[in-house]
């Protein structure tokens, strides 16, 4: 993946020991270890009895520390600034900022570089679809649990539902958000015959698209919050 992407990325700390730190990506990937290529921006500096070792990684998309302990520091002492390096490694987090702790480090040629961004590009394109088909799936269960239980089902990951957890939180909060004013325009505009369409989206055009006042009208509807005496005009219960 590019270092942007990583960066972009929210990082989790594993509540147990025995399991992996890991990142979720914009595209709502859990990932625990990445591939990356790119140039040694930094000399690469050591601690005392190269207990450590840490250099900053660059692939034109942004920049990484990386880091290497014990036996694996031998790896960074064979790189100097300005080597094109192909790199795996897992996430982790140091004050507050991501970084890699490295697990294999390669010199290699352009042509790895070149092949690099080409599987780059593949896996971003598998990631976005993956991550349409599960946000459908959740638009159309409306549940958490039910919407794993079909992702299951038709092979899409999981995991990915429970990531969009908030999303799908915020998006019933600005739902009920729109409920309370579209009741609140009703109360304050209705004069006994109920209240037309159009003066409620004029109401709150300055605020809400016509399509998502309508989709609140229908709600209400559906939950028995108002009703409609005279069609294409809506009163509270």
């Amino acid at each position: 993946m590019r270092i942007r992407d990583l960066l972009n990325s929210e990082f989790v700390r594993s509540e147990s020991d025995f399991e992996p730190n890991y990142a979720v990506t914009e595209l709502k990937r859990k990932v625990h270890r990445v591939k990356i290529v790119g140039t040694v921006r930094s000399q690469p500096i050591f601690g005392t009895q190269s207990a450590y070792g840490r250099f900053q990684l660059d692939d034109s998309t942004g920049i990484i520390w990386v880091s290497a302990f014990h036996t694996r520091v031998a790896m960074i002492e064979g790189i100097a600034q300005g080597d094109l390096v192909q790199l795996v490694a897992t996430v982790n987090e140091y004050r507050d900022a991501l970084e890699l702790i490295a697990e294999s480090i390669a010199i290699v040629s352009p042509n790895f570089w070149l092949l690099h961004r080409a599987e780059v590009v593949r896996a971003t394109l598998d990631a976005r679809k993956e991550f349409e088909r599960a946000r459908s799936i959740l638009v159309h269960e409306r549940n958490i649990m039910e919407a794993r239980e079909t992702a299951r089902e038709i092979g899409v990951d999981a995991e990915m539902i429970e990531s969009m957890r908030d999303e799908v939180d915020a998006g019933e909060e600005a739902e009920e958000d729109i409920s309370e004013e579209i009741i609140e325009v009703i109360s304050k505009l209705d004069a006994g015959a109920g209240v037309p369409v159009d003066d409620i989206k004029g109401s709150l055009k300055g605020s809400h698209p016509d399509e998502e006042v309508e989709a609140g009208i229908m709600k209400l509807m559906e939950d028995g919050e108002i009703y409609e005496p005279t069609m294409g005009k809506y009163a509270r219960i």
